[in-house]
C-alpha cells in the first residue's frame, strides 16, 4: 500500500520509468537489425572478395590455357610489299597483303593446290597425318567459297589458290585423353591446359597472270576452352585447320567487313556445282564420325580418308551437276 502510495505520489516519476522501460525495445530492435545488416555487408563483402580472386585465378589460367603459336618453315618467295598485321600474340599471329580491287573484281577461282613445305620438323607425324590437316584445310576453304566464287576445274579460273602448311605442332594424347575422360564428369568445357597442338599455313592466291592478289600468313596454338580433345597427336592441327579455312574464306569473302559491301551470293545450281567439285578434289569425312567427335575423343584418321586417289581427279561438272 506504501509503494502505491509512492507511486502515486509521484506519478509523473512512474510514468517517466515506465517509457524508458518501454523505449527499451524498439532500441535493443534496432541495434539488432543494425547488427544483422553488418553481418551482411561482411558476408557480402566476403563474398565480393572470393569472387574476385576465383575470376583472377580464372583468368591467369585462361593465359596459360592457349598453345603457342607453332615454328614455321618458308622458302623465299615474292613479296607484295610491308606485311599488314592483323594479330600478333603469342598464341596467334596474322599477317596479309592484299590488292583489293583485284581480289574484289575476280569471280572464278581454281580448285586449292595444298602443299606441304619441305623440312617440316615434325618427327612425332606421319606424312599422312599431316596429309590429313592439309587436306582438311582445303576441303574447308573449297566449301565455304563455293557460295561466292564460281569454281573452276580450267585453267582459265581468275585466281589460282595455293595453300602451304609451313608448321605443326602435335598434340600430347596422353594429356589429351585424359582430359576428354574427366570431361565425362566435368561439366562445360574442360580440358587441361598441357599439351596442346598448333598449325601454321600460309595462303597465296594469284591473278591468272601470277600476280599475287593476297598473300596470308597464319599460325595458332590451340586452346584449351574453344578445342576439344581428341585422342590424336594431329587432333588440335585437324581442328586449327577448318579455324584457317574459315577465317581465310571470311577474307576472301569481305574483304572490308563493314567497311564494304560483301560479295553477293552465287545461285543455288553453282554453289552444288562448285562443291560437287569441292568434293571430288578433297573428299568428305564421315558426317556421323565428325558428329560423335563433339561427345567422344575420335582421332580424325577414324572419321576422314582424306582426299581420293590420285585417278578420281576433280571432274568436270555433267549438265546435271548444273
Amino acid at each position: 500500500m506504501r509503494q502505491s502510495m509512492r507511486c502515486h505520489g509521484s506519478l509523473h516519476l512512474c510514468a517517466c520509468t515506465a517509457c524508458r522501460r518501454e523505449s527499451r525495445v524498439p532500441v535493443t530492435r534496432g541495434l539488432a537489425i543494425y547488427s544483422a545488416a553488418q553481418d551482411l555487408r561482411s558476408a557480402d563483402s566476403l563474398m565480393r572478395c572470393s569472387y574476385s580472386r576465383t575470376l583472377v585465378l580464372w583468368s591467369g589460367l585462361m593465359l596459360g590455357a592457349c598453345a603457342t603459336a607453332p615454328d614455321v618453315v618458308r622458302s623465299d618467295r615474292p613479296e607484295l610489299g610491308e606485311w599488314s598485321v592483323v594479330k600478333d600474340e603469342r598464341h596467334a599471329r596474322i599477317a596479309q597483303q592484299l590488292d583489293l580491287p583485284a581480289l574484289q573484281s575476280a569471280g572464278s577461282i581454281a580448285l586449292p593446290d595444298t602443299q606441304i613445305v619441305d623440312g617440316l620438323p615434325s618427327p612425332v607425324l606421319s606424312a599422312e597425318q599431316i596429309a590429313l590437316v592439309s587436306n582438311r584445310a582445303g576441303r574447308e576453304l573449297c566449301h565455304r567459297l563455293a557460295p561466292y566464287y564460281r569454281i573452276d576445274a580450267s585453267a582459265t579460273a581468275e585466281l589460282s589458290l595455293t595453300l602451304n602448311l609451313v608448321g605443326i605442332a602435335p598434340t600430347g594424347k596422353g594429356a589429351a585423353g585424359v582430359s576428354a575422360a574427366l570431361g565425362f564428369f566435368v561439366p562445360g568445357p574442360f580440358r587441361l591446359p598441357a599439351g596442346l597442338g598448333g598449325l601454321a599455313m600460309d595462303a597465296d592466291v594469284q591473278s591468272r597472270n601470277g600476280v599475287s592478289v593476297l598473300a596470308w600468313r597464319w599460325s595458332r596454338g590451340a586452346n584449351a576452352v574453344t578445342d576439344s580433345a581428341q585422342w590424336s597427336s594431329i587432333g588440335d592441327a585437324y581442328q586449327l585447320a577448318g579455324q584457317f579455312a574459315g577465317e581465310l574464306a571470311q577474307v576472301m569473302i569481305d574483304p572490308q567487313g563493314r567497311l564494304g559491301p560483301r560479295r553477293a551470293r552465287l545461285s543455288p545450281i553453282d554453289v552444288r556445282a562448285g562443291r560437287a567439285l569441292c568434293r571430288a578434289r578433297f573428299g568428305a569425312a564421315n558426317n556421323a564420325g565428325r558428329g560423335a567427335s563433339w561427345v567422344l575423343p575420335l582421332a580424325p584418321e577414324a572419321y576422314d580418308d582424306g582426299a581420293p586417289p590420285a585417278a578420281e581427279s576433280a571432274p568436270t561438272p555433267t549438265d546435271a551437276e548444273r
